[in-house]
């Protein structure tokens, strides 16, 4: 919670959703109304930290507007239920982006009362991560089995940006520096960095 730092959630593939309120030093779990407890990524809305997103593996997105008290499902328009990565959008939460298997990218400006496909460039691939250039919001990276994506223009359209990265470019997380947005992290066989906004990548093991 970045209003509250010592609130903590952690989405548990097999347990679902669990809940610190002292900073890790004992967890609840917060599960009512979840579908399963197969979770597999959370996100949090920064300007109302109580609104919050987790990914169930086989039935969608759901949302809590109580810190996790309750769950209800946010799928209209979703075509894939395995999500692998929520991001918020840092200055207008209302704009949400989800990845999904098979190249999909989803993208909503409501909330999640509906989801659009946006994927134009982008190859069917997994993608595990999603990150956003909070000064620059406009522009969106993805990871995945097919390497880094850059859009510059909220996801309407994408380009590769994985020069430098190992030819198996699996990308499972990404990263990018606040202060310096053209300086991201990737993990991918180790980890590897770029200061361009993707253009060259080096290893930093």
């Amino acid at each position: 919670d970045p209003q509250t730092p010592s609130t903590l959630y952690a989405a548990i593939s097999g347990s679902g959703v669990y809940k610190s309120v002292n900073g890790g030093g004992s967890w609840t779990a917060v599960n009512t109304n979840l579908s399963t407890y197969w979770a597999r990524a959370i996100a949090i809305d920064p300007q109302t930290p109580t609104t919050l997103y987790v990914a169930i593996e086989g039935t969608g997105i759901y949302k809590s507007t109580d810190g996790g008290g309750h769950w209800s499902p946010i799928n209209t328009g979703l075509s894939r239920t395995l999500i692998h990565a929520i991001i918020v959008h840092p200055q207008t939460p209302s704009v949400l982006y989800a990845g999904a298997d098979y190249g999909d990218v989803f993208k909503s400006t409501n909330g999640g009362a509906s989801w659009t496909r946006v994927k134009a460039g982008l190859l069917n691939s997994h993608i595990y991560a999603l990150a956003i250039d909070a000064r620059t919001p406009s522009v969106v990276y993805i990871g995945g089995t097919g390497g880094v994506f850059k859009s510059l223009d909220e996801g309407a359209t994408w380009l590769p940006v994985s020069a430098g990265l190992p030819s198996v470019g699996f990308v499972y997380g990404l990263a990018i520096d606040p202060q310096s947005p053209s300086t991201l992290y990737a993990a991918c066989g180790g980890v590897h960095k770029t200061v361009n906004g993707g253009t060259l990548w080096q290893a930093a093991n």
